[in-house]
C-alpha cells in the first residue's frame, strides 16, 4: 500500500512539474534576425523569449561570428 501511495505522490509531482514547464514555454513563435559576419538568418523559435535571445546569439555555424541581432515576441518586447 505504500508503495502505491509513493507512486501516486510521484505521479502527481511530475504533473505539477510538466504544468509548470508548460506555462514556461512560448505560446505563440518568437521571431529573430541575425547577422553572422555577414550572413543575415532569420526565422522562429518556440521557446521563452530569453531562451531564444540567448540561442540567437550562440547559434552562428563555424567560422562566422555574431554581428548583431534580435528576437521580437510581436508584443513589444525584444531581447535585454
Amino acid at each position: 500500500m505504500k508503495i502505491l501511495r509513493i507512486a501516486g505522490l510521484l505521479g502527481i509531482l511530475l504533473t505539477v512539474a510538466a504544468g509548470s514547464v508548460h506555462s514556461a514555454r512560448a505560446t505563440a513563435p518568437i521571431t529573430c534576425w541575425k547577422y553572422c559576419d555577414t550572413h543575415f538568418y532569420s526565422g522562429q523559435c518556440w521557446a521563452t523569449l530569453a531562451q531564444c535571445c540567448d540561442f540567437n546569439h550562440n547559434s552562428c555555424p563555424d567560422p562566422w561570428e555574431f554581428v548583431d541581432g534580435d528576437c521580437t515576441d510581436g508584443q513589444g518586447n525584444y531581447c535585454p
